[in-house]
């Protein structure tokens, strides 16, 4: 039985940015297993190789910074393994480091190359080379944890955020964490590499998760993960998160055990969990279908590879920060909220004005978008499609026929606000 057109281009939405109706087509005649383990064969990823300009110093940091954003946009609309860069920008907001508490570009590219080659790989290695990563020492102040004074943010953030979760660990376990995690610092600049300064390390006993022993700080990373009480609640917060990045908000019912077993049975191994949830018949649900609003980077790379256009062509980086994302740049150490959270009037407003100076730059460009030789009906569904909203609800096709007969009617020139509607309907906002 052939695959519904509406589930694959679900799929390749959630997982690769945006899919148009041949991509989504030519999959429909394959098995669910099929199309999954296409999505999850990442041997064509492209070398990751750094950016020139970013290799310039001689100019500013921040202007280096836009060029790796503009690197990265452009890298999202053209891979042939979106979802290697689906999966970084999770992690990128998981496992969090903010570039304005940094001393350069550099640490920030190294671990942006860290977790793309981590990123559908062992979690456990993962957490652990992100714990000594110049960057997160850096940002969650490990680089000044010292026994005589003992610093708690990495500790704290590495089981609130980053493994097991609120309310799954002591303040006890917080402080005695952070001394195990004494003198794991940096090294000089300019390259900052991770550093082990024994004379600024607590090795004294210490008592974490009820075993008292002279803990040192990737010690706590194993018993996160081993302990047996710890061990599940730790495989199911981070299945829970990458549910709610991938599928929506609330899991439901089931779910994150299941998921949760597979992670534990596969030792950690993220791409076992990331099979067994796009194999999930609540993945194809409408609560999943309907239920997550692309964030600014995933609406802007979107518009990206449905187009065929560069980062610097549509001025990608230009209304982010309005939008309420920056890569780069979270909020806080708890990364991005989602849905309601890009919907403020600023953030509305943002994206409204890049939808329309994308299709006028589109036109300007010569973007083939020949709605004028058509029919009213068939240029609403060439707008639709070239967007990827494959699978519109009767009001939008409504709303989009009624507004384009009037343009018609009054001489409105139509291609430019037509292809700005299609990127700004209801089907479009939801990955």
């Amino acid at each position: 039985m052939p695959l519904d057109l509406d589930d694959v281009a679900h799929l390749l939405r959630r997982t690769g940015y945006a899919a148009s109706r041949m991509q989504a087509s030519s999959f429909t005649s394959g098995t669910l297993a099929q199309l999954v383990d296409t999505v999850l064969d990442i041997t064509a990823d492209p070398p990751v190789v750094e950016p020139p300009l970013l290799l310039d110093t001689t100019r500013s940091d921040s202007t280096r910074l836009n060029d790796l954003t503009l690197w990265w946009f452009n890298r999202m609309a053209t891979s042939p393994t979106p979802i290697v860069e689906k999966l970084t920008a999770f992690w990128h907001g998981h496992f969090t480091t903010e570039f304005s508490k940094l001393p350069g570009i550099d640490l920030m590219w190294g671990q942006h190359v860290l977790y793309r080659a981590n990123a559908m790989g062992n979690f456990r290695a993962f957490t652990h080379a992100m714990a000594l990563d110049p960057a997160m020492l850096f940002y969650l102040d490990n680089r000044v944890n010292v026994k005589a004074s003992p610093n708690q943010n990495f500790a704290r953030e590495l089981q609130e955020l980053f493994t097991i979760g609120v309310g799954n660990y002591t303040e006890q376990d917080v402080a005695e964490a952070s001394r195990a995690w004494t003198g794991h610092g940096t090294g000089p600049k300019p390259t900052y590499s991770y550093e082990f300064h024994a004379n600024q390390h607590d090795s004294a006993t210490k008592t974490f998760y009820g075993t008292t022993k002279n803990w040192d700080g990737p010690d706590t990373i194993d018993e996160i993960l081993d302990n047996s009480t710890k061990r599940p609640i730790t495989a199911a917060y981070i299945c829970t998160q990458l549910w709610e990045y991938f599928a929506h908000p609330v899991p439901p019912p089931g779910v994150i055990d299941t998921l949760a077993a597979v992670f534990i049975a596969a030792n950690f191994d993220i791409k076992p969990v990331l099979r067994a949830m796009f194999l999930l018949p609540e993945f194809y649900a409408p609560a999943a279908k309907q239920g997550l609003v692309r964030t600014p980077v995933d609406y802007v790379a979107s518009v990206l590879r449905l187009t065929g256009r560069t980062a610097e062509e549509l001025s990608a980086t230009r209304l982010l920060g309005v939008m309420g994302q920056v890569p780069f740049s979270p909020p806080n150490v708890a990364g991005w909220k989602a849905n309601a959270y890009w919907f403020a009037h600023s953030a509305v407003l943002a994206r409204f004005s890049f939808a329309r100076t994308a299709a006028g730059t589109l036109k300007t460009l010569g973007f083939p978008f020949d709605s004028l030789s058509l029919t009213v009906a068939d240029a609403v569904t060439l707008a639709l499609d070239t967007f990827g909203v494959l699978t519109p609800t009767a009001d939008t096709v409504g709303v989009l026929t009624r507004w384009l007969t009037d343009a018609r009617a009054h001489g409105w020139a139509e291609q430019t606000d037509l292809m700005a509607l299609a990127m700004l309907s209801p089907e479009f906002q939801v990955a």
